[in-house]
């Protein structure tokens, strides 16, 4: 049970961007999906995707009293979402699924491991971690995080110029949130760009490269510290443009805004941050078991978002249409089940796709509420704290939080204290919009009757029951 401060880590080697090396990849994975019957788009959410990471982790699920009545508690409250999807992760293994309550209240539909929920900004950790990857795979000659912006993106604005890449990553730039509505490219798309751009399934979807040519003269200045999801725009669109197709990116930041606007560099769509994203997070673990097979963009192809970026529309519209064009995948557009969002816990704490410490380096304090001032720090990818454990212990923890629409997914993972405490993650996805604090707060309790659990009975003292997956009840 206990994991020895020596014990060796495994860790997948990151895709190389090399020319011609992610169009291969893209292209392989978009033909396994696309030419499947009845997938039109290769990267849209797929019940079969849900179904079969379900049936996957069906021997997971179980009952576990310790953490399940701390949910069943909570959605007897009269302020509670429907339902939620819960994962205990142990010493980096997966202990415990379980779906409690409903997915669809007006239906009746019970949470199953087959439910697909979005993570919201935790998208934001699956972004920072393909930067990272990308990062590794380059090496010198490519980008790093002490780099400028000016030398990453294309006509960027003075503002940000000198901006180095790690300031995006822990909120440090001093950019303020935009709103919704200045999340596409609405500056320069006109009818013919909008043809190309909105036409059928041929390109069905707005990339980070694209909102970043409608976002960048928008960007409004802040205070360093202040959370805003624009600096995820932003690591998207260096992400994408750096994966596309191959191009070098001197080619790509030597050509001009007309060109950008025209789609000069547009690609085929497959290749890019959703794509390379897929390939270093998704599926970037060495084994096939450790593979997020139900991860996917949310919503990336909107029709009515043509008609707003035309300036049509009622601009109320906003936060519901425009909010989930690809370019905002990078900050808060990514889903999964719950057995794969535990999935990527378990892989952060076996460091399987990047370094712990990496991802906390540098903690900034930010500007959110979380119900507690020790949870108030971002580092390059997650955000960092102290976890209070039985016994008087304390121990480092990284979390993140995900609000979006009719969704809440939050992360929790603390750090082993060799020969004592084994490092304990949670993952909490639920059906509806909660409160920070209540997110935080239940996650907490959870964490604290784990460690109980553990300290008491030497291992989770639960029941294995593959039947309560529901994976055929959706």
């Amino acid at each position: 049970m206990l994991r020895s401060a020596d014990a060796p880590r495994e860790r997948s080697e990151p895709a190389a961007l090399v020319p011609g090396t992610i169009t291969a990849l893209a292209s392989a994975f978009a033909c396994a999906l696309a030419c499947s019957p009845g997938r039109a788009d290769p990267h849209a959410c797929s019940d079969a995707d849900a179904t079969s990471t379900c049936r996957r982790d069906a021997p997971l699920a179980g009952e576990y009293p310790a953490a399940d009545d701390v949910i069943l508690e909570w959605l007897a409250e009269d302020d509670a979402p429907p339902g939620c999807g819960l994962g205990v992760v142990v010493d980096g293994a997966i202990v415990h699924l379980r779906g409690l309550g409903l997915a669809d209240r007006r239906r009746g539909r019970p949470y199953t491991l087959a439910t697909l929920g979005a993570l919201g900004s935790v998208s934001k950790t699956i972004t920072a971690i393909a930067l990272h990857r990308l990062l590794a795979a380059r090496g010198p000659e490519g980008p790093s995080l002490d780099q400028p912006l000016g030398e990453l993106l294309p006509a960027i604005p003075e503002l940000l110029a000198d901006v180095p890449l790690r300031a995006l990553l822990n909120h440090s730039a001093g950019l303020e949130s935009l709103l919704y509505g200045e999340a596409y490219p609405r500056p320069y798309l006109d009818d013919e760009a909008l043809g190309r751009l909105f036409e059928g399934e041929e390109h069905p979807t707005l990339w980070p490269r694209d909102t970043y040519w409608g976002l960048r003269e928008r960007l409004v200045a802040g205070s360093p510290g202040t959370y805003a999801n624009v600096n995820y725009h932003l690591v998207g669109a260096i992400l994408d443009f750096y994966a596309i197709d191959g191009v070098d990116p001197a080619t790509i930041r030597a050509l001009d805004f007309d060109a950008a606007a025209s789609g000069a560099f547009a690609g085929e769509g497959e290749a890019g941050y959703v794509a390379y994203t897929l390939e270093a997070v998704a599926h970037g673990a060495s084994s096939p078991d450790d593979h997020l097979t139900s991860m996917c963009p949310r919503t990336p192809w909107m029709p009515e978002l043509a008609a707003l970026a035309r300036g049509e529309g009622d601009d109320g519209e906003d936060a519901t249409v425009a909010g989930f064009a690809s370019g905002r995948i990078a900050s808060g557009g990514w889903m999964m089940t719950v057995g794969d969002f535990a999935r990527l816990v378990a892989l952060l704490d076996r460091e399987a796709l990047v370094d712990r410490a990496t991802l906390r380096a540098n903690p900034t304090r930010i500007n959110i509420g979380l119900g507690t001032d020790a949870a108030a720090e971002a580092g390059e990818g997650t955000w960092v704290m102290q976890q209070g454990l039985s016994g008087g212990l304390e121990t480092p923890a990284i979390h993140h939080l995900g609000r979006v629409d009719g969704y809440t997914a939050y992360y929790r993972l603390t750090e082993a204290i060799p020969d004592l405490v084994p490092s304990i993650g949670v993952a909490l996805l639920c059906n509806g919009r909660v409160k920070n604090s209540k997110m935080v707060s239940t996650t907490e309790s959870i964490v604290d009757a784990v460690d109980r659990d553990l300290r008491d009975h030497g291992a989770p003292s639960r029941r294995a029951d593959p039947a309560l997956a529901g994976c055929d009840d959706t």
